[in-house]
């Protein structure tokens, strides 16, 4: 083979790979120095000498045998040949100790773990395969210093098996712990691994099953705590697993197999009654085997609403603890109720108890002061109870709504197993057949219980109306008020009695009244209607009052007032003012329009004088509908030099914008 030089280096590479058969062994040796000038790079503490190096023969594919590198001693080098695309697998003794690298066309080389490229190697870079380390050196293929890897050792505190050597157990609930001794580990003695919990355990037998470790100084110890359930038919085995480049890496050590041996427990629960009333409690007593002193136990009660505590805990010494569990007293009157207890270790039923009935000790009776009362009378309901703490809150809702009774709804407090109510029946100044009075007994939404009816009779009245003024009225005028008052006069109508007032026929905007309500007292109450100057050609009007008790039923009329419209053709007529004069709508038709200037007697103008005109623009007759005749009367006044000042609004008032006082 000739001399390797920087120009032929790739022929070597290649010779060696095709011609590897033909050695005895896949590590042949030579000198460092004959192989220099095929590196790329080397290492800064890679001194070239007489040293020697054993080159590792391999096809390149990736499916070829794996080169086994466990003769090679501390600080031998290795090299390997690779050329683009080529692969190689190297072991130590424990084939599960193995990495394989690649060798890329660009001259990197790369290391794959679980199918994928895991890492680039660089010089000085450090890889471990089970018992062996390698470091890159040089790249150019690829030049390895190989030292003795890292040691394991895994000891425990495990049981020894009480017949059989080399047989271990812990049993559920027990603590125990790993240590984990090493040598040649990571940095100085110090790095971190990976462990795991491996066998036919389950995440439920242990609070943990995996995680990392701190290795200091070469050694770590794990602590592990098994976990009691109350299954008896289980026998697990399980072991340490160790890994040192992450949870899904190659296992490096693993300790003894341990078995994990169930806990036989027994436990029972006894109540100290099977009936109880509410208010009372009752005990019970749990009784265990196999539970170490300390252990605490849940105890849950399958009633939550009517007993207290309906769930806590308890805490096992001598095989032994009690606990009370209280019926509680409410307002309802049910039916028995049962209830069971659940004693738990964890969410694991260990027993549960007899069946608990509970009493219904809640009872109302009702009395009233009276079964018969009128209206504006009151009554008292007193509500006796039996087994309702005191200070029970409860409320009532009366059958009557509040136009009939006060107050119609309220709460109130249970003391010494009594308390009383007092309702006013209220005059709805109806004539009717009477009303019933009941109230439904409340607690928190629900009808507890229902008192005995209390009749409400009709208190018999009358009731007139009178006007201060004749049944014919004017509307009021400039300066004057139109005012007419009405009294009501009552008998047997209780005071405060309130009435509503409503103008019942008429326009409401003529109307003004000095209250929308009234209220009777001594028998009698007043209200004033003020008849308003509306400023609009109506004609006369009819108007009354209505008076309506709290129900919105009229109960009386006044009598019919007749209101006299002041506002008519030529009534305010003073040389200054016209109207309201009523005309047509010409709709922009010059032949429809009307003669405004003769109408209004313009010719007694002076040339040159001053007018006003209001257009009312409130309904469907405005502007438009009459600009032929507004047309044709500003003709007629330009011809005279006569001004016009125009108003235009709304509100359908002709006479405030031209109003002067009488």
């Amino acid at each position: 083979m000739p001399a390797i030089t920087s120009t032929n280096k790739n022929y070597f590479k290649l010779y060696l790979k095709e011609h590897r058969k033909k050695f005895t062994s896949p590590l042949q040796v030579i000198n460092l120095s004959d192989i220099q000038n095929v590196f790329v790079t080397t290492s800064d503490s890679l001194t070239i000498g007489t040293q020697t190096v054993k080159v590792g023969l391999f096809g390149g594919n990736i499916g070829d045998e794996a080169l086994d590198i466990t003769s090679l001693s501390n600080n031998e080098l290795l090299y390997l040949p690779g050329t683009g695309t080529d692969y190689v697998n190297l072991k130590t003794n424990n084939t599960d100790n193995y990495t394989t690298l690649y060798f890329s066309n660009g001259g990197s080389v790369f290391e794959f773990r679980n199918g994928s490229v895991y890492n680039e190697l660089s010089l000085n870079e450090t890889v471990t395969i089970g018992s062996k380390k390698i470091t890159v050196k040089a790249i150019g293929g690829l030049l390895l210093s190989v030292e003795d890897g890292p040691t394991y050792s895994i000891t425990h505190t495990a049981n020894p098996n009480e017949t059989l050597v080399d047989e271990y157990f812990i049993t559920e609930g027990d603590s125990m712990s790993f240590t984990i001794t090493t040598t040649n580990f990571g940095t100085n003695g110090n790095g971190t691994l990976y462990w795991s919990l491996e066998g036919s355990i389950d995440t439920n037998d242990f609070t943990t099953i995996s995680g990392s470790a701190a290795v200091s100084n070469n050694s770590v110890t794990i602590p592990i705590e098994s976990v009691f359930d109350i299954s008896n038919t289980e026998q697990d085995y399980f072991k340490l697993c160790v890994r040192d480049v992450s949870t899904t890496g190659s296992i490096v050590a693993s300790s003894d197999y341990i078995s994990l041996r169930d806990k036989v427990v027994t436990c029972s629960i006894a109540e100290s009654a099977t009936t109880i009333a509410e208010g009372s409690s009752v005990t019970y007593t749990v009784t265990t085997s196999g539970l170490d002193d300390g252990t605490v136990l849940i105890y849950q009660s399958s009633n939550t609403t009517d007993v207290a505590p309906s769930n806590g805990t308890i805490t096992i010494n001598n095989n032994t603890a009690t606990f009370t569990i209280a019926a509680a007293e409410d307002a309802f009157v049910e039916n028995d109720e049962t209830f069971t207890v659940d004693i738990k270790y964890f969410n694991n039923v260990l027993d549960t108890s007899n069946a608990v009935t509970i009493q219904n000790t809640t009872s109302y009776s009702f009395t009233t002061s009276a079964s018969t009362i009128n209206e504006n009378d009151e009554v008292t309901f007193t509500i006796n109870t039996t087994g309702i703490p005191d200070g029970t809150s409860l409320y009532y809702i009366a059958s009557l709504g509040s136009i009939d009774v006060t107050p119609h709804n309220t709460n109130f407090a249970i003391n010494n197993n009594t308390a009383s109510i007092t309702i006013k029946a209220l005059q709805d100044l109806r004539v009717d057949n009477g009303d019933t009075l009941t109230l439904d007994i409340k607690s928190g939404g629900t009808t507890v219980a229902t008192t005995s009816a209390v009749s409400i009779t009709d208190t018999p009245f009358t009731i007139t109306v009178t006007p201060d003024q004749p049944f014919n009225i004017d509307e009021s005028i400039e300066g004057s008020s139109s005012d007419v008052t009405f009294t009501i006069t009552t008998t047997g109508v209780g005071d405060g009695t309130v009435l509503t007032v409503q103008p019942s026929t008429g326009n409401n905007l003529d109307i003004s009244l000095s209250s929308s309500s009234l209220t009777i007292n001594n028998n009698t109450a007043t209200v004033t209607a003020n008849i308003v100057r509306d400023a609009r050609t109506e004609g006369s009007e009819t108007m009354n009052l209505r008076f309506r008790n709290t129900s919105g039923e009229t109960i009386i009329t006044s009598p019919d007032i007749t209101v006299t419209d002041t506002s008519f053709v030529g009534s305010r007529q003073d040389n200054k003012t016209f109207g309201p004069i009523t005309v047509a709508r010409d709709n922009g038709v010059e032949a429809s329009a009307e003669d405004y200037y003769t109408i209004c007697g313009l010719d007694n103008i002076p040339d040159g004088g001053k007018i006003s005109i209001f257009v009312d623009n409130s309904g469907s007759m405005t502007t438009s509908t009459v600009r032929a005749s507004i047309n044709k009367l500003l003709l007629k006044l330009q011809e005279r030099n006569i001004s016009i000042v125009v108003v235009e609004n709304p509100s359908e008032d002709w006479i405030s914008s031209f109003d002067t006082p009488l």
